[in-house]
């Protein structure tokens, strides 16, 4: 729980960060944009109901559909595209490992693990209707997945080979060659929409888990004096991820760095998930057949294999 705290705390602020850098697009300061986006994240949460918090979240990620009309406007090579999505290239490289590690800490973060499980325990989801549930999850990754891969490619056909970039108006205008004048506003609305989701999702994520463990009362359905430390975990985290993306400095840093750390404490909590998802005598006929075991111990093997290297190189200089 320390470790989830820890990570989810540094993904909130990114979130906030990625509010405020959207927002600047449209020329609106971050200091008065992330204070609203704070309030608004916290009142649909704390004063709503779980089914209109969730008709909320499905209406905000409208937005990732920016990213697939981006990349198809982007003109990308497809021989090139289609050639690395079939044999993926690995630079040896210590940028390319620490980008692959905040890759990892922002696409198959724990905290969508942890969320998932409790929104099913929140919308009593019976072994009748599991396999629905278990539909929807499964289809939602894959969709998640493919987003990411148009957000690579958008990026790559916009910026590849410019070098890092020092603001998110950069990556906007660097769109514009190929999106045109409305470059900026669909840069800005997909990375406000994606930003505004995950600052809701992640902290309840934390919230979830550290009430679970504890045994008190959580669920988005019921009021705070129900939930008190439910909604107190969620409330400061929003409050302290708000104040510190308000910190005078680089915002994509601040983003790739937080994502960075998640990366690296990922494998710890996918292996205590992975550990739960594999025991009968917690989930019965529902635990992992030996193909999802398989496969799942393997990618969690790889996964903490390339944050260690990543570790030691970053603290040892290697």
């Amino acid at each position: 729980m320390t470790l989830l705290l820890v990570a989810n705390a540094g993904l909130t602020v990114s979130e906030f960060a990625g509010v405020g850098a959207a927002m600047e697009i449209f020329g609106v300061s971050r200091f008065i944009s992330v204070p609203i986006a704070a309030v608004f994240v916290w009142a649909v949460t704390v004063l709503g109901s779980y089914s209109r918090t969730q008709r909320l979240f499905l209406l905000l990620t409208l937005a990732f559909l920016a990213y697939p009309i981006a990349a198809f406007l982007g003109h990308p090579n497809g021989h090139e595209v289609l050639s690395n999505l079939v044999l993926p290239h690995f630079p040896a490289s210590h940028e390319f490992l620490v980008l692959a590690v905040a890759l990892i800490g922002t696409t198959i973060t724990p905290y969508m693990q942890f969320y998932v499980t409790s929104a099913v325990a929140d919308q009593h989801v019976t072994p009748a209707n599991y396999r629905s549930v278990r539909i929807g999850s499964v289809s939602g990754s894959i969709w998640s997945n493919i987003v990411s891969i148009f957000i690579i490619i958008a990026t790559a056909a916009a910026i590849g080979g410019s070098g890092p970039l020092q603001s998110a108006q950069q990556a906007a205008e660097a769109l514009r060659p190929a999106v045109g004048p409305a470059a900026p506003t669909l840069f800005a609305a997909g990375l406000l929409g994606a930003s505004l989701l995950a600052a809701s999702v992640v902290p309840l994520s934390t919230s979830y888990a550290i009430a679970d463990a504890v045994g008190v009362p959580r669920s988005v359905s019921a009021s705070f004096r129900q939930a008190r430390l439910f909604y107190g975990v969620f409330t400061l985290q929003i409050v302290v991820g708000a104040a510190v993306a308000l910190a005078p400095g680089n915002l994509v840093a601040l983003v790739v760095n937080a994502q960075v750390l998640n990366g690296i404490i990922t494998p710890l909590l996918l292996t205590y998930i992975l550990i739960l998802a594999n025991r009968s005598t917690v989930l019965g006929p529902a635990k992992n057949g030996p193909i999802f075991k398989a496969i799942a111990t393997l990618c969690v093997a790889l996964v903490g294999l390339l944050s260690f290297v990543v570790l030691l190189e970053t603290v040892f200089g290697a």
